[in-house]
């Protein structure tokens, strides 16, 4: 069966489907420097939103692509941290375990706590060891009523 189609109407143009995301490097290039910005912190995401920087990336960004460049600055703005200190990640020593029976360490340790008192936490930083190291460093070594280098 063959259809005809009338003088006044025109055939429907086919477009062809494509993957959601399609290529644009301008709205990349934004998004990704927005989320760079928004991780160094509320000032430096601040400082970029007044900055020319910002102004020239927006305006790379085609008409059709801005509301996914909202949405790339409402999400870079949902991952800036908030003012909570964030944990220190610990330094595990692995194979450079300090040897106390040496006494060139004991003698840092006797520094340490020379210059910082009874503290652990400064000590332990001074001797680039956990606080809990240095305290039992102390405790060990530094709390015994024997003398270095005698027998017990």
């Amino acid at each position: 069966m063959v259809c005809s189609l009338a003088m006044d109407q025109q055939p429907q143009p086919t477009y062809r489907v494509t993957s959601m995301t399609t290529h644009c490097p301008a709205l990349q290039a934004l998004s990704r420097r927005l989320r760079k910005q928004a991780k160094a912190g509320a000032a430096e995401f601040e400082r970029f939103l007044g900055s020319s920087e910002f102004q020239k990336r927006w305006s790379e960004v085609p008409i059709h692509r801005r509301r996914r460049a909202v949405v790339a600055l409402a999400k870079a703005q949902s991952i800036i941290p908030d003012g909570l200190p964030q944990p220190v990640k610990a330094q595990r020593m692995g194979d450079r375990r300090v040897n106390w029976a040496d006494l060139a360490q004991r003698a840092k340790l006797v520094k340490a706590y020379a210059v910082c008192g009874n503290d652990h936490d400064k000590a332990g930083r001074m001797l680039r060891v956990t606080a809990d190291c240095a305290r039992l460093a102390k405790k060990r070594y530094l709390d015994v009523a024997t003398p270095i280098g005698t027998a017990a």
